[in-house]
Parts: C-alpha cells; sequence; structure tokens
C-alpha cells in the first residue's frame, strides 16, 4: 500500500512539473501578446494603459551583463583601468573543485567564509528500462 501511495505521489510531481513548464511557456507568451497590443515595441520606462476598465501597466528595461570570459582575459592582460572597476561589482562564490583540490591550510583560512547548508535536491524520475 505504501508503495502504491508513493507511486502516485511520483506521477503527480511530474504531473506537476510538467503543468508548470507549459504554464510558463503559455503565460511568457501571453505576455508578449498583451505588452505588443497594448505598448507596441522598443520602449523604455513605465507606462500605463487603460483597457477595458483595466489597468495595464508595464515596466520597460534593458538587460546588461558582462562577457565574462572576454573581460576575464582584459583583466589579465591589464587593459582595463582601475577608474573603469566603479562601474563593475564582483559578487564571490566556492569554486568547489578548485577548494577541493588546494591544500588543506588554503582551505582552512576559507573555511572560516564558508557556510554550508542542504540544496534542494534534484529529483528524476523515469521509466525503468533494461539498462538499470
Amino acid at each position: 500500500m505504501e508503495k502504491e501511495l508513493l507511486l502516485a505521489k511520483m506521477a503527480e510531481q511530474q504531473r506537476l512539473k510538467e503543468s508548470i513548464r507549459v504554464m510558463q511557456e503559455a503565460e511568457k507568451k501571453l505576455r508578449i501578446e498583451i505588452l505588443e497590443e497594448c505598448f507596441g515595441t522598443n520602449s523604455i520606462g513605465s507606462v500605463k494603459k487603460i483597457v477595458g476598465g483595466m489597468v495595464v501597466k508595464v515596466t520597460f528595461t534593458l538587460e546588461h551583463k558582462i562577457d565574462s570570459k572576454a573581460f576575464a582575459k582584459a583583466l589579465a592582460d591589464d587593459s582595463i583601468p582601475d577608474e573603469a572597476m566603479d562601474g563593475i561589482r564582483t559578487k564571490y562564490e566556492l569554486d568547489k573543485k578548485g577548494y577541493d583540490g588546494m591544500d588543506e591550510e588554503y582551505q582552512l583560512i576559507l573555511d572560516d567564509f564558508i557556510t554550508t547548508k542542504p540544496a534542494l535536491p534534484t529529483l528524476e524520475i523515469k521509466e525503468l528500462d533494461d539498462e538499470e
């Protein structure tokens, strides 16, 4: 009985996961259609429009990203002046492979700055095949 309940939970989890994916795609498509019909394209900033008694507000923004590989190369080549670095924010993150490969002496130094907690596990459910 418990196995059947677990199998039912697994099937429901997979159904929900697929439903979320489908709904996210549908919401994104509808959002784009609504934006285009109400506001057109190529706008920046916040705009409001009244449509059939509904207030539609949109905030258009631009996303700016650094090409990390090209930037790292430019830093290594020392071709970026210090003044230009005022426009760059650095987010430090642990390189687990590098950490695991370093001497314990250096790991101990970094350990003062590392917090470890359980992450949400990944879950994959698929039909049993001949290989398993």
